[in-house]
C-alpha cells in the first residue's frame, strides 16, 4: 500500500514538474457566450419473471407468472463556453465542453468547471496549436479548443 501511495506521489509531481511555461500575452475578450443542451445518452432495463406451476394431473396444468421490468433512461448535459480573442495579431473564436451527468465515469472525467469570462475584459492568453490557454474572471488557468483563428487587419 505504501508503494503505491508513493507511486501516485511521485506520478502526480512528475506531471506538475512537466507542466509548459506559458508565453502569456494580453488581448480582450470581445464576446462570451455559454450554451446548455440535454442529451439522452442510454436507457437499460432489466426484467425479472418469477412463476409458479400447479399441476392437476386430471385436467391439466396451471401456470402463474409475474414479469416486473424496470428502465433507466440516462441523461447527459453538455454545456458549451464559446469565446472570442481579440489579440495583437489574431482573433480567436474557441471553445470548451464540459458534460455533467451520464453515469459515474462521465462525472469522474469531468469534473472540470467551465470557465467565466467578462465581456470587454483583458485577458491573458497562449496558444499552443490547436488550444487557446486563459486566465478567466476568476484567476483559473483555462484550455479552450481553437475553432477559428484569423489575422486582424
Amino acid at each position: 500500500m505504501k508503494r503505491l501511495l508513493l507511486c501516485g506521489l511521485t506520478f502526480s509531481l512528475l506531471i506538475s514538474a512537466a507542466k509548459k511555461e506559458r508565453d502569456w500575452k494580453t488581448g480582450k475578450v470581445a464576446d462570451s457566450t455559454v450554451s446548455s443542451s440535454e442529451y439522452t445518452r442510454g436507457a437499460t432495463t432489466t426484467a425479472r419473471t418469477t412463476g409458479t406451476v400447479s399441476p392437476d394431473y386430471g385436467a391439466g396444468s396451471t401456470v402463474n407468472a409475474n414479469t416486473t421490468a424496470t428502465t433507466t433512461v440516462r441523461h447527459v448535459e453538455v454545456d458549451t463556453n464559446n469565446l472570442i480573442v481579440v489579440g495583437a495579431d489574431y482573433i480567436y473564436t474557441a471553445q470548451q465542453s464540459t458534460q455533467h451527468g451520464g453515469g459515474l465515469i462521465t462525472t469522474l472525467v469531468n469534473l472540470k468547471r467551465s470557465c467565466r469570462f467578462i465581456v470587454g475584459d483583458e485577458i491573458k492568453y497562449d496558444q499552443d496549436k490547436r488550444h487557446l490557454y486563459v486566465v478567466d474572471a476568476d484567476g483559473r488557468e483555462c484550455k479552450l479548443e481553437i475553432v477559428r483563428q484569423e489575422r486582424r487587419q
